[in-house]
């Protein structure tokens, strides 16, 4: 029989440090280089922003508040907002979920296209005989399942042939963009 020998792991006492003991040793802990770098660049862009409507003769915090109003205190407004940035955010996540695995797809806008296709072809299909709520539900899945197909045709490339995915997913951008015009403008 061997024997197993078991070995604590040492520690070094002197190394380890305890409790911060004030409020500076406190905040030299704290790394604050991302928060901090968004900040001074959204600050240095709103002062550069402030001298280009000042070399334009326009008073920058007027602009600035008149922005703010108009964007915040209406609810309309923050529809508007969600609705336009809704597109930018599935088009990210469709470029950062396959970078996370080490793939790379640029083929954001045609996986909308073909998404939007999808979600048009189950609302003609469904043709009124479901609920509006319903409808948009169903409208909703066939829009990923559609976008997501797409997305897998350069999956399948790359595995039977060997085609990287970058090339395929942005040239497909534009076979979705001419099957979208093709089901809008030569259809009978």
């Amino acid at each position: 029989m061997s024997s197993v020998e078991v070995v604590a792991p040492t520690v070094d006492v002197a190394a380890e440090e305890g409790p911060p003991r004030t409020v500076r040793g406190a905040l030299r802990r704290v790394d604050m280089s991302g928060p901090l770098r968004l900040l001074a660049a959204l600050l240095g862009a709103l002062g550069l922003f402030a001298i280009l409507m000042l070399i334009k003769g326009v008073n920058p915090l007027t602009a600035y508040g008149d922005m703010f109003r108009s964007t915040f205190t209406d609810r309309n407004q923050i529809a508007g907002i969600v609705v336009k940035a809704t597109p930018i955010i599935l088009a990210a996540l469709a470029v950062s979920v396959p970078a996370r695995g080490g793939l790379i797809n640029v083929g954001g806008e045609g996986q909308l296209v073909i998404g939007g296709v999808g979600a048009m072809g189950v609302s003609l299909l469904l043709g009124g005989h479901v609920a509006g709520p319903l409808n948009l539900v169903f409208m909703g899945l066939a829009a990923a399942l559609a976008g997501g197909l797409w997305s897998a045709l350069a999956a399948v490339l790359r595995r039977a042939v060997g085609i990287a995915e970058s090339v395929t997913t942005l040239l497909m951008n534009y076979i979705a963009l001419d099957l979208m015009y093709f089901l809008i403008y030569d259809r009978c």
